[in-house]
């Protein structure tokens, strides 16, 4: 996307916003209360305001390679500093961690970088690693197994911080509904699967 394109995008948004100002003065004064904390990848054909048809100050968006969330204590801190942000401060009430198809990060796993050379890479990608193994012990044909990781994925990422803000006395960790959305761009479909999360109604 050339600069001058994205210059053009600001400008029209200038445009809109003097139009009708009172949503984002409203954000920005009144401060964000966003009820959802999504959680998904840096894929650029992910975009999730336009999956979910959110408008501005619903979803508190955390983005990173193959919607991984390493276990609390692990010493990764972006992630945690932004979920921490979310579970205590804004007081989310519900966690979605949006998965896709064609997912280069899970792709790795197959073909795994240089560790002399992407380091950081070769590192994050192990956390998929413990889905990618269930998926293989599945018994579903090899065809079956892509899809299948991209939903363990999911469900080992949306419990990754369960336990965390369950013991810290969240109302998050208590009430949020988990929930999983596989993107396809071949089939342009979505999947879903909710359900409580451990310890809530």
């Amino acid at each position: 996307m050339p600069t001058q394109k994205i210059l053009s995008g600001i400008h029209q948004f200038q445009d809109r916003f003097r139009e009708d100002p009172d949503r984002l003065v409203c954000l920005a004064t009144e401060g964000q209360r966003p009820q959802v904390l999504f959680i998904t990848c840096s894929d650029s054909r992910v975009a999730p305001e336009l999956i979910t048809s959110a408008e501005l100050g619903d979803l508190y968006v955390v983005r990173a390679m193959g919607n991984l969330v390493p276990p609390f204590g692990t010493g990764e801190v972006g992630i945690g500093a932004a979920l921490e942000h979310a579970i205590f401060h804004l007081r989310v009430r519900h966690l979605v961690v949006c998965g896709h198809t064609q997912c280069g990060c899970l792709q790795a796993l197959d073909t795994p970088p240089d560790w002399s050379r992407e380091p950081h890479i070769s590192r994050w990608i192990e956390h998929a690693r413990p889905a990618r193994t269930k998926a293989e012990a599945s018994g579903l044909p090899a065809q079956e197994q892509p899809l299948a990781t991209v939903r363990e994925n999911v469900l080992l990422h949306a419990a990754a911080w369960l336990p965390h803000s369950m013991a810290k006395g969240s109302a998050w960790g208590r009430s949020a509904c988990t929930a999983g959305c596989i993107t396809s761009r071949r089939v342009r479909s979505r999947r879903m699967r909710c359900g409580p999360a451990p310890g809530g109604p």
